[in-house]
């Protein structure tokens, strides 16, 4: 399945058409295409919230978890999976210095930890799409120390 269908799938899932989530020439903008909740698929409990933004990659978004714990996820897909899974990378940082979340002057952004990100345009229902997330590494001062057993975890992202 190319990317361009994959992203049609993923804007399907998410209740948005696929030409809003198309490419822009900006690598991103300030504005998200979408925001929705993130759950844990057993139980539908609220973990955090999303926010889909449109970007200049083959893919045409990047996503943003921002979970309870005041951390911040950057998800950026890199490729398709041979089942037709959607891969991403994952960074999560600590904001220093953020009184304000709409603001984002005088923020610093320390890197937390990282790992991977499946999406399955396969579990789209209605507006939900499941996946699996993994930390594969954890930050030990400015250095990136592998998980010796990475664990994925079920996710589910949600539109209201």
């Amino acid at each position: 399945m190319s990317p361009r269908r994959l992203l049609q799938s993923l804007s399907i899932a998410l209740a948005l058409t696929a030409t809003s989530l198309a490419a822009s020439p900006a690598l991103a903008q300030t504005t998200p295409e979408i925001s929705g909740t993130l759950r844990t698929p057993d139980t539908n409990a609220a973990w955090g919230s999303f926010e889909v933004f449109t970007a200049s990659n083959a893919f045409g978004f990047f996503l943003r978890f921002r979970p309870s714990n005041g951390h911040v996820m950057t998800v950026t897909p890199f490729e398709t999976q041979p089942d037709g899974q959607i891969a991403c990378w994952y960074i999560e940082y600590w904001l220093v210095g953020a009184t304000d979340p709409n603001r984002t002057e005088g923020w610093q952004w320390q890197e937390v930890a990282g790992g991977r990100v499946l999406l399955n345009p396969a579990t789209v229902m209605g507006s939900s799409i499941d996946g699996t997330m993994a930390q594969t590494y954890k930050m030990v001062g400015y250095t990136r120390v592998d998980e010796q057993n990475p664990r994925f975890a079920p996710i589910r992202l949600t539109i209201p």
